[in-house]
């Protein structure tokens, strides 16, 4: 039997490269899986936002009321002091007149702001972060294809969007902890089932399958435009300056928010001790 020597079949061209039956409808579809996919970025850069927000309370609220209390207690101890060294004994009973200048704070003043924050620390030397750096850009392109793959906007029916709620809060809480095994667990779960019509419908003709396409991509860019009005408008400039700067920190090996309570113990400190030391000349 002779040997026959086939010339090798080319492989499949990729989609993309292989001309389409309709044109027209592939475009509309690639529209709406870039929008799904520009939600899933608007998603992670509000979710960043809101979790730096809460990092700051946590970590630096506490500190800085701790300073304000410190701060006004001071103030309050050094009138005590100036009026006991005016009128001795008549300021402890009460009887002394009112200082002229808390009648005109009394008056005249208007609530003060809360002072700023101190600036940050001096820079320490960069350390190596890629490997941070690495972590933290996988986690991100994790989050988008699960979020994709599962936001609530992207839902068909309420049935659907309730499902998808219920398993994007576990995907934010996994993203919040830095939970990659998390991540990935729900990564590989496979997608939640569609519920069953009630009939089973007609098949569609193309013309209402263009149409369906083309409300689909009006409803995200909807979405759109609400995530990116609530990131231009609902987030303070000073919490997005105050991010960029963590982060431009982060990637010089510093930790910001650190060094910011670093600071706000040591003035605590300082301030309990200057109060400690008027309460003691005072009595």
């Amino acid at each position: 039997m002779p040997f026959n020597f086939w010339k090798p079949k080319p492989p499949p061209a990729p989609a993309s490269a292989r001309p389409s039956a309709d044109p027209e409808m592939d475009q509309l579809q690639a529209e709406v899986a870039r929008r799904q996919e520009q939600i899933a970025a608007l998603e992670l850069e509000l979710l960043e936002f809101n979790q730096f927000n809460q990092e700051i309370e946590t970590r630096l609220g506490p500190w800085q009321r701790r300073v304000a209390d410190l701060e006004t207690a001071i103030a309050e101890a050094r009138t005590r002091a100036t009026r006991r060294a005016m009128w001795g004994e008549r300021a402890d009973a009460g009887t002394a007149p009112e200082d002229v200048m808390e009648q005109y704070k009394r008056v005249w003043s208007q609530s003060e702001t809360p002072p700023p924050p101190p600036g940050p620390a001096p820079a320490s030397p960069p350390r190596d972060s890629e490997t941070v750096e690495l972590q933290e850009a996988k986690l991100k392109t994790l989050y988008r294809q699960l979020a994709k793959r599962f936001h609530p906007d992207l839902a068909s029916t309420p049935e659907d969007k309730a499902a998808r709620a219920e398993r994007m809060a576990e995907i934010n809480a996994a993203y919040a902890d830095h939970d990659w095994d998390k991540l990935q667990a729900i990564a590989n779960t496979p997608d939640l089932p569609t519920p069953a019509p009630a009939e089973v419908p007609r098949p569609r003709t193309r013309a209402e399958m263009i149409q369906e396409l083309q409300r689909e991509i009006m409803r995200l860019d909807g979405v759109i435009a609400e995530l990116d009005h609530t990131l231009t408008h609902g987030l303070s400039q000073s919490l997005v300056d105050f991010k960029l700067e963590a982060d431009l920190a982060r990637r010089a090996g510093r930790d910001l928010l650190s060094e910011l309570e670093s600071d706000l113990r040591a003035e605590a400190a300082r301030l309990e001790a200057e109060l400690a030391a008027l309460t003691r000349d005072v009595h």
